[in-house]
């Protein structure tokens, strides 16, 4: 089991990658995005991208829109997360400017 720990400061519209596209099968086993803001509200977008084999990209929100309050922490699991890691690669987009989350992925 490991662990990827980031910090995410808010670059509205700016998508930054949690988990790029790995050559073997992992999971991830649990996400967690901790809204460590003062006093803002963080609007979260979480998904998957795969790059194109051919003329069309797919593109794949687990969560798009999600207002995380001060002080709170959203936990999603396996089921809530899982996809094909050897394929796709996971992002998160935060809405606002002035916010900032740090993140804990536990991958097997």
């Amino acid at each position: 089991m490991g662990y990827i720990n980031k910090n995410i400061k808010g670059n509205q519209g700016s998508s930054q990658i949690l988990y790029e596209a790995a050559s073997s099968n992992t999971t991830i086993e649990s996400l967690s995005i901790a809204n460590i803001h003062n006093y803002n509200t963080a609007k979260v977008n979480l998904f998957i991208f795969r790059r194109p084999t051919t003329s069309t990209t797919e593109k794949f929100y687990i969560i798009k829109n999600l207002s995380i309050l001060v002080g709170t922490t959203v936990i999603l699991d396996a089921s809530d997360v899982g996809y094909n890691t050897k394929e796709h690669t996971l992002y998160i987009e935060l809405k606002e400017k002035i916010s900032e989350v740090d993140i804990k992925l536990t991958i097997t």
